[in-house]
């Protein structure tokens, strides 16, 4: 089993010389033997090995039992160990996600941030079995039939060429002991319930080399997969724009082009799990909906801005779509608000090259009582060049201004919007041949600074 495991990472290059490996270890049998396995392939390979330990504190007792039982196994092996908790349970109910779900991100959260050049995981091919059957169920792609990758980003799995009974087996030889989680024996889940139902009959009842089967037809489809996961990336830039992409691009791909284009999409946005058919679906409608329009979705939301749908964290987009409500004075100097810094500064002359971030008013005819502040119901603008006022409402609807964006700092005397930085000036404060002095003023938002 050992000369498979090194066939693997040389043949799909987990691993190069002077690497720094962390190896991730539960005190599972799978994970006992791969920090084992890679502990006996490091001088060979020139890789220099860690290991670190998650506690998700979902077993009260056992897990500190697991803890230290990986504390002194790594003593054992010499290899320096890492040891991270947290309260997985408390992380799941405040995020809305499943257990599951909460540990997993919190897991990776805390491997990524310890800096290593790569990350093992002991996924092995049964592991994959499990998680093609458990895409099959649902409704997923090919996406979810080319299963888990021998490396995606730092993170490799040495072990996705060996069986269970192959780990167990190298365990029982090698004198290693490991702990036992009770709850992978209990058929509460719909993964328990594929290792130790359904797979186990199929396996019996119809195909004997059921999960070397799936695992085989896996490495088929991925070929086929990333073949038309390139041509989609491809038409994905190309339909780019600002923070978003073309409805009308995306639209008009071939279905199997355009399905994988908002994966991907999807994917960068920060949905890396728990995206299935349906959600791609949903996006695919939302490709000819009204502007506004908008989906939530797993870890993300989607949404259209005119010609345009934008992806985005679901954090992002509450603090993006929510007016904090403010008001401070209008006065020379550095001013922070909730959306960016603002500089003031009166100069003289009346001459000046405004851009997006800078606009400039006559000094005589800004009014005592302006603020700077957000916007407001009944808000009014006389833009430069207009015969009249209108709603700011309206102004943004007129320009096309998308509603995530509408939430710039405005420069008012009571309902009247004297200027908005780098999209209008009102006629009432216009810089004229008679001026002798302007405000200038920049402003640089969080979005800039991103």
């Amino acid at each position: 089993m050992l000369d498979r495991v090194e066939q693997t990472i040389k043949e799909n290059g987990l691993i190069m010389p002077d690497d720094r490996v962390l190896c991730a270890i539960s005190g599972g049998a799978d994970s006992v033997v791969l920090l084992h396995c890679l502990h006996s392939l490091r001088q060979k390979l020139g890789f220099t090995l860690y290991a670190a330990h998650f506690n998700h504190c979902m077993r009260p007792v056992a897990s500190d039992e697991d803890e230290q039982f990986v504390l002194q196994f790594c003593g054992t092996l010499g290899v320096e160990c890492y040891f991270g908790r947290a309260d997985v349970y408390g992380f799941a109910k405040e995020k809305g996600y499943t257990p599951e779900q909460a540990g997993r991100i919190l897991r990776y959260e805390f491997l990524e941030n310890l800096g290593f050049d790569k990350i093992a995981v002991a996924h092995h091919m049964d592991d994959q079995a499990e998680s093609i059957m458990l895409h099959i169920t649902r409704g997923s792609g090919t996406a979810g039939l080319c299963g888990m990758r021998y490396m995606r980003g730092n993170i490799i799995r040495p072990l996705l060429d060996v069986r269970r009974n192959e780990i167990e087996a190298y365990a029982y030889t090698a004198g290693l002991s490991y702990c036992t989680d009770a709850t992978n024996f209990l058929e509460d889940g719909t993964r328990n319930k594929l290792r130790l139902s359904v797979i186990p009959q199929i396996t019996e009842k119809i195909n004997p080399s059921f999960t070397e089967s799936l695992c085989s037809m896996a490495n088929i489809v991925r070929k086929d997969e990333d073949y038309m996961c390139d041509i989609a990336m491809r038409e994905l830039e190309a339909a780019k724009k600002d923070d978003g992409f073309l409805r009308e691009n995306i639209a008009s791909l071939p279905e199997p082009i355009r399905r994988r284009a908002l994966r991907i999409a999807m994917q960068r946005a920060g949905a890396y799990a728990d995206i299935e058919l349906r959600h791609v679906e949903l996006v695919e409608h939302l490709l000819f909906g009204r502007t506004g329009a908008v989906i939530f979705l797993p870890h993300i939301v989607a949404f259209n801005s005119y010609e345009k749908i934008c992806f985005s964290s679901r954090e992002k987009y509450a603090k993006i779509t929510t007016v904090d409500e403010y008001c401070m004075p209008f006065s020379p100097g550095l001013i922070k608000t909730p959306y960016g810094v603002m500089k003031v500064e009166k100069i003289h002359g009346n001459k000046f090259v405004s851009d997006k971030f800078t606009a400039y008013m006559d000094a005589d005819k800004v009014p005592p009582d302006s603020v700077i502040r957000s916007r407001k119901s009944g808000d009014m603008l006389h833009p430069v060049g207009s015969t009249g006022r209108k709603k700011l409402k309206d102004f943004f609807i007129d320009k096309k201004v998308e509603r995530h964006k509408r939430n710039l700092p405005l420069i008012c005397s009571g309902s009247n919007v004297l200027c908005i930085v780098g999209m209008a000036v009102s006629k009432q404060v216009m810089v004229s041949e008679s001026t002798t002095a302007m405000i200038k003023i920049t402003f640089k938002s969080e979005e800039q600074d991103e």
